[in-house]
């Protein structure tokens, strides 16, 4: 019996760091659109939905989507508070009927369809929780993606206390919960390995605006 995937990308406007990133130019595009643009070229996805709160302030974000023509995409979920993500994952796998979620984030203009394939088919294999761990699988921060099983998640919103700072963070009580499943690099990937191609600073910015424009080895 086939099983539903349902890929969510979390995204906001606000953001200590670098405020309204996921709207920032990178090559005549909002970042957010390359995500979705990459995202709904993952073989396996039966939905792509971007999650974000319900806060006035992610207003601008959900205008700017709508204005977005990106093939086989046309869903937004919001829901607040803002902090508590774990629930809005939930909640969101709940309404799209999730067998297996695949979880995205919306500052990460560089993944690759293909590395989140590998993931993907490393959990519908029978890996409750599967992930390429950037850390440890040789693959650039900023590739990195994880896919679960909707029942998983739903465990850990119910168990997981609400004042819990966690929550925010979606799933590291998912991984505490099952025997993760790394995948890792083919060894070519890891001369890129240090680079850090996801975007929290002006520099990370820059670094990526350069990627998309000069390619990997200009950043080397």
């Amino acid at each position: 019996m086939s099983q539903r995937v349902v890929c969510i990308v979390q995204a906001r406007v606000g953001s200590d760091r670098l405020p309204a990133k996921v709207l920032r130019n990178i090559g005549g595009k909002p970042m957010i659109a390359h995500v979705l643009e990459r995202a709904v070229q993952i073989n396996g996805v039966n939905r792509l939905v971007l999650a974000t709160s319900a806060d006035r302030l992610d207003d601008a974000l959900v205008e700017v989507v709508a204005g977005l023509d990106v093939p086989m995409w046309r869903d937004v979920f919001r829901y607040s508070p803002e902090d508590d993500v774990l629930a809005r994952f939930a909640r969101c796998a709940l309404q799209y009927q999730a067998d297996v979620v695949m979880r995205l984030t919306g500052d990460c203009p560089l993944l690759e369809p293909r590395v989140c394939e590998d993931v993907l088919m490393a959990c519908l294999a029978g890996h409750e929780y599967a992930w390429n761990d950037t850390a440890r699988s040789g693959y650039p921060d900023g590739l990195d993606c994880e896919a679960f099983t909707a029942r998983l998640l739903y465990y850990a919103n119910e168990t997981c206390r609400f004042d819990d700072p966690e929550r925010e963070h979606v799933t590291p009580l998912v991984r505490q919960l099952a025997k993760p499943r790394l995948v890792q690099a083919s060894p070519t990937r890891w001369r890129f390995a240090h680079i850090k191609a996801s975007v929290d600073t002006e520099d990370d910015l820059a670094r990526v605006r350069k990627i998309y424009a000069e390619g990997w080895e200009s950043v080397l």
